[in-house]
């Protein structure tokens, strides 16, 4: 992915105004279709009352989808009767329609890959495969069944199909395929496929010499040894080695989460992320707003930072703050008070707190008092909801943002996330996403061009780039609710 990052950016610095395009094969570079042959196996055994596969697994199938035969030669319990009727019950399905549809897997990350690149200015993603055309219309409907959720579209005049016969000519097709849209305006930055005769093919081409050819390392037929010398080969789709902090959607704003602390607060103002989130609670040994997650039970030990010294800093440093209330009652009033005794000196606030801690006359409140503010609570509750009854989760949301709510929450670890994100979407909510754990992650999350990310930036893994240098963008510091 490095590799194909970097030769991208040339492309784009020596061609500034072309249209660029990546393109990808899609049977065991895109799809995995181990899933599709686990699956069809299992469906034999249900089919025909047998059991001849009831422990086979993903990592027993070491061959590809047209090797089926291959497949069955390991599996000496089974008698040549069984095998000749597996493999032609197989050869009749698996090109079926409603096969096609449920049981095509991607490979991890490949979805985040072509997302990226179609959000880049310039740039498409294209299909060039060997299925025939009887298969456009199945291999769109899947394709895009499988991209939706990481918002990625495959347009049909985006994917070629060979004109040949089924398995005939395949690296014609793929040579063909190259040319179909270089004639359409198209310079091709990478072609990426898992078998070698076809990349050698590609590379052999009279004007193949700016494609940068990629192998996926994954199941395929025809010997590693054709591999062009210049083809760069991996098993991986890492979009933390593709996309750097400088590529990321400019209009999404990211929040540093967790700066309850002095140490935390000097990483942040040490940092160009615009904003910084606080949990606010009331000290009951004193009376005063300090910052701690936690509820506290009794003196907290040393010198807390007071929700004060964290309002001036920011201010000094031109920063904007996101609260998170953790309390009612008195912690609310006093939030209120402090902050406007500031007179106006923090135009861009951000408030966040569950429904359960500050309720509907809280929410309205805050907002009575702030009305330009970003007012925000997690929905994450309400995601069986959402999906199951989806009417009556609007019915409940808009009675919600009637409080004075403009942003809605999604934790990255809820397992809903994707469904709910888009339906979320659909109605016209602002969306952060928060609890984001590592880098790979926050640029998945990104990807989905959410209004915002909250996440403490302290990735173990890293960029080329620190994520910590990101730089404070106009867009996330000229906005208003409702923006």
């Amino acid at each position: 992915m490095r590799r194909l990052a970097s030769h991208y950016q040339q492309m784009r610095s020596a061609f500034p105004d072309d249209q660029l395009i990546v393109l990808f094969d899609v049977d065991g570079t895109i799809v995995d279709l181990r899933h599709m042959v686990l699956r069809l196996l299992r469906e034999y055994d249900q089919k025909h009352l047998t059991s001849y596969f009831p422990e086979i697994g993903l990592r027993d199938i070491d061959v590809s989808e047209n090797q089926i035969d291959a497949l069955l030669e390991g599996m000496p319990h089974l008698s040549d009767d069984v095998k000749a009727d597996v493999i032609s019950w197989y050869r009749k399905r698996y090109w079926d329609s409603d096969v096609m549809l449920e049981s095509h897997r991607p490979y991890a990350g490949v979805m985040e890959v072509m997302r990226w690149f179609q959000i880049q200015p310039g740039t498409s993603v294209g299909i060039n495969t060997a299925r025939t055309e009887r298969l456009r219309a199945d291999t769109l409907r899947s394709l895009n069944a499988l991209g939706s959720e990481f918002k990625v579209y495959f347009r049909d005049d985006l994917v070629y199909m060979s004109p040949y016969t089924w398995e005939k000519k395949i690296e014609c097709a793929k040579c063909e395929g190259i040319r179909y849209f270089q004639n359409k305006g198209y310079r091709v930055v990478a072609f990426i496929d898992n078998e070698p005769a076809n990349l050698e093919a590609v590379a052999d081409m009279e004007d193949a010499g700016d494609i940068l050819l990629l192998h996926a390392d994954t199941l395929f037929e025809t010997a590693r040894s054709r591999l062009p010398r210049t083809t760069v080969s991996g098993d991986k789709y890492d979009i933390a080695e593709l996309a750097s902090p400088e590529d990321l959607p400019r209009h999404v704003q990211f929040v540093w989460h967790g700066v309850n602390d002095r140490d935390s607060l000097s990483r942040f103002i040490g940092s160009d992320v615009q904003w910084c989130e606080a949990a606010v609670r009331t000290n009951p040994a004193t009376g005063r707003l300090v910052l701690n997650l936690d509820p506290i039970d009794e003196a907290l030990p040393g010198d807390p930072m007071e929700l004060g010294e964290l309002l001036s800093f920011c201010y000094d440093a031109g920063r904007s703050v996101k609260l998170d209330i953790m309390e009612n009652g008195p912690t609310l009033g006093k939030l209120m008070k402090e902050i406007k005794s500031r007179g106006g000196n923090f135009p861009q606030l951000w408030f966040s707190a569950t429904v359960d801690v500050l309720g509907e006359d809280g929410f309205r409140k805050l907002r009575n008092e702030f009305p330009d503010a970003v007012i925000q609570c997690p929905v994450d509750f309400m995601a069986p909801l959402v999906l199951a009854m989806p009417e009556e989760a609007q019915r409940i949301l808009s009675s919600v943002t009637e409080w004075g709510i403009s942003r809605v929450s999604i934790n990255w670890k809820n397992l809903l996330r994707r469904q709910v994100l888009d339906a979320l979407e659909s109605w016209g909510y602002e969306i952060n996403i928060y609890n984001i754990p590592d880098l790979e992650s926050f640029l998945k999350a990104a990807l989905l061009l959410p209004t915002s990310l909250t996440s403490d930036f302290s990735f173990e893994k890293q960029a080329s780039t620190d994520l910590t240098a990101f730089r404070a963008r106009e867009s996330r510091t000229s906005w208003v609710a409702g923006n």
